[in-house]
């Protein structure tokens, strides 16, 4: 068994292991990380003279962890950060993740838009950096993770058992350009203002619900034995 750990999270959970391989990097060997809105960690104090506080970069480190961001440990752990060309799963907008001066810093030096503006300024600085670090664009992919993906990760965690970074040649799908949906659910017939399927529930003029669904669209639930 490897005596450092290798991380894998996709989402909020690969944020998770991208931050964590940054403040605690002597146990990690090797990190994958998956949709993450385009914001992987830099470990720049500054970009364009500018600082950059935790958690956009390293700025702040030291006031926040209580000890000095250990870039020698931080390039000793390889790293697989990988994104899909259709994800336009953005947390930027929302404050329960970002707040206003960390957006407006986000926008102006990397970008405010996620894919493809972003992740491609993020991918060139850390190239120029020279760090263990192998960026993927999934073309064809939003914001999931599909087999192929997850042969690519073990493939990445398998190349790197040892103590170099290898990079790896990963699964290519087919490029789908990016098309914004512009017709609001209703025109689908969806189940939105107008159209909602008869099953659904309605309230009366009295405010109460009317009969629910079907008796054969009727969720059965039974009582625990024992109870």
């Amino acid at each position: 068994m490897h005596r450092r750990v290798f991380l894998h999270g996709f989402s909020a959970s690969g944020t998770f292991v991208n931050r964590f391989a940054a403040l605690h990097p002597d146990p990690v060997r090797a990190v994958a990380a998956g949709g993450i809105n385009a914001l992987p960690i830099l470990p720049f104090a500054t970009l364009r003279a500018t600082p950059l506080p935790y958690p956009v970069g390293v700025g702040d480190f030291e006031a926040i962890v209580g000890t000095p961001f250990d870039l020698a440990a931080y390039q000793r752990v390889s790293q697989y950060l990988y994104m899909g060309y259709l994800d336009r799963n953005d947390t930027l907008p929302y404050g329960d993740a970002w707040n206003d001066a960390e957006r407006a810093l986000i926008g102006r030096l990397l970008g405010e838009e996620m894919m493809p503006t972003r992740w491609e300024r993020v991918r060139a600085l850390l190239a120029e950096a020279q760090l263990p670090v192998q960026v993927v664009t999934y073309n064809g992919v939003a914001h999931r993770i599909l087999p192929e993906m997850w042969d690519d990760i073990v493939a990445f965690f398998e190349a790197n058992d040892g103590e170099a970074h290898t990079n790896i040649s990963p699964h290519q799908y087919r490029f789908v350009p990016y098309r914004r949906i512009e017709k609001t659910l209703s025109s689908q017939g969806c189940p939105c203002e107008g159209h909602r399927p008869r099953h659904l529930p309605r309230r009366g003029a009295s405010g109460q619900a009317q009969p629910g669904p079907p008796s054969h669209l009727r969720v059965r639930t039974r009582r625990p034995r024992g109870r």
